[in-house]
């Protein structure tokens, strides 16, 4: 549907993370949640990116397409999530529990992907029984509205 333009980390409030610099080297220190609707390559990508810079190896907790879940998660024990796009953002929004910080420059500096490969992006979920148009139409106004969301974004 669209390239991810923004990431975040999201943690409990209070969390040790926060009394410290984020780096790489804090982030895998701690159990990860990761948010995924793609492609298990892309995500292992940036694991494996982030374990060959610091030399850590990535301990994951979870992985799930679900955003509630993650945030679940997060607040339920010290785990940090790594989540994409501005979705996170807008939950974030509505709890008091949950602190998103904004990665997207921390990211596009140190985890940026390499030009020879594929860009993160959104992707659509659905089952085979699903019919074309219905989909076709979905998508394009997912798109839309993705689009319109990331350019509207005040974070």
């Amino acid at each position: 549907m669209g390239d991810i333009e923004f990431w975040f980390l999201a943690v409990r409030k209070g969390h040790p993370i926060l009394q410290q610099p984020i780096t790489l080297e804090s982030i895998l220190k701690n159990r990860l949640v990761f948010i995924h609707n793609g492609p298990t390559s892309a995500l292992t990508e940036i694991v494996s990116r982030c374990s060959e810079i610091t030399h850590l190896k990535a301990d994951i907790s979870l992985i799930t397409s679900s955003l509630v879940m993650a945030f679940e998660r997060v607040v339920n024990s010290d785990d940090i999530c790594w989540a994409p796009s501005v979705f996170p953002f807008e939950l974030s929004k509505q709890r008091d529990d949950i602190e998103l910080i904004d990665m997207t420059e921390f990211y596009y500096t140190h985890l940026q992907t390499p030009a020879n490969n594929v860009v993160p992006c959104h992707y659509l979920q659905c089952h085979e029984a699903k019919t074309s148009e219905f989909t076709a139409l979905l998508i394009e106004n997912m798109t839309d509205n993705l689009k319109n969301i990331n350019k509207h974004i005040e974070i």
